[in-house]
């Protein structure tokens, strides 16, 4: 499983961007983005491939865990600060 802390906003948007996590819809083989413990929010657009953002954390700093399944979709979780209280 992979982890990744975000400090801001444009964090998350450049590593998704940079690592090509998020959804990419495509006539065959679309991959998709599943992480829990986020809001739903307006499409981000990523900068290839008709790639998109759909789901930002609550609040920042935070963690992202996640693990890519061989069909190449992401699943994971936000993991927040108040978590560990």
């Amino acid at each position: 499983m992979a982890k990744v802390k975000f400090e801001s906003k444009s964090d998350y948007i450049n590593f998704c961007n940079k690592s090509d996590v998020g959804n990419f819809p495509a006539r065959y083989g679309s991959t998709y983005m599943y992480i829990d413990g986020g809001n739903k929010c307006e499409y981000i657009p990523l900068e290839k491939n008709r790639g998109y953002l759909d789901v930002e954390p609550k609040a920042y700093p935070c963690i992202m865990c996640y693990h890519e399944d061989v069909d190449g979709n992401f699943w994971g979780n936000f993991v927040y600060l108040e978590d560990f209280d």
